[in-house]
């Protein structure tokens, strides 16, 4: 016999499983073979190690508490525990049936009023500190979010049942560009782009319901002007305010200081129709 036949059935000759002329035969080459005899005298060695470590059901008592250790000192180890009985089985099963269809209840339920109402909020509030630097171009994002309607302030009066409050501002000296009748969360809301005898622009709009979310988190003061409390907001580069007009709110975004909301109020409270 060779080297690699020998090794083959070394195992079986140790445990005495193989025929009686086949173990003559490995026996045989071992006497003649250092490198056979030395693996043989291995499966000695290992044999002896084993009964000074103990035997198996010893060391399987002892791994709770190696890995009780091992949890100790890494917190992200982890051991799989298959369940113990069959009906932790079935609830395990069970769950990961159920999850999945509880996931998909659960996006699919409609949104409250008021998760809709933060959500507009949000959208409108990064919207508007844009606007600063692109006016144009955010009056169209709004129109084209809100399904907008560009209108003329007669057409935006049958749309929306009132007069818009920005048909006065003319008699101030400025100049109504154009406005969008927006289909909001809030309301129907008129958005109306204005223009002051320097070409420069600000942003009105009218709505039903008082809009903090529209601000964010920009710093806010309470200034009292033509008997009336208005809201100051400083959005990045640019000032806003909002004041309640009769039933429902003004909000201009990018007006040129307290002087302009004053003028703004004065004109827009004044004999209001907004009721």
């Amino acid at each position: 016999m060779i080297c690699d036949e020998v090794a083959a059935r070394l195992s079986e000759f140790y445990d005495g499983e193989l025929a009686a002329d086949q173990a003559a035969d490995i026996k045989e080459h071992i006497s003649t073979c250092e490198v056979c005899s030395a693996a043989l005298r291995s499966f000695d060695q290992i044999g002896e190690l084993c009964k000074n470590l103990g035997t198996f059901p010893v060391f399987s008592k002892n791994w709770d508490m190696i890995v009780d250790r091992l949890d100790k000192r890494n917190s992200r180890f982890r051991r799989w525990r298959f369940p113990g009985s069959i009906y932790q089985l079935l609830s395990l099963v069970s769950m990961l049936l159920i999850a999945p269809a509880a996931i998909s209840y659960i996006a699919a339920r409609p949104a409250t009023h008021e998760q809709i109402h933060r959500v507009a909020g949000d959208h409108i509030y990064r919207t508007l500190i844009r606007y600063a630097h692109k006016p144009r171009a955010v009056v169209d994002e709004l129109a084209v979010e809100y399904k907008g309607t560009l209108v003329s302030l007669d057409a935006a009066e049958d749309l929306l049942g009132y007069v818009p409050v920005v048909s006065k501002l003319p008699s101030a000296g400025y100049r109504v560009a154009s406005t969008h009748v927006l289909k909001m969360p809030c309301c129907t809301c008129p958005a109306s782009l204005c223009v002051r005898e320097d070409g420069s622009e600000f942003l009105i709009f009218e709505h039903n319901e008082r809009q903090p979310l529209w601000f964010g988190d920009s710093p806010m003061i309470s200034a009292r002007c033509c008997g009336q409390v208005c809201q100051c907001a400083e959005l990045p580069d640019q000032l806003a305010v909002t004041w309640k007009v009769g039933a429902r709110y003004v909000t201009a975004i990018g007006v040129d200081g307290l002087d302009e909301i004053a003028g703004l109020m004065t004109v827009v409270n004044h004999s209001n129709s907004a009721g």
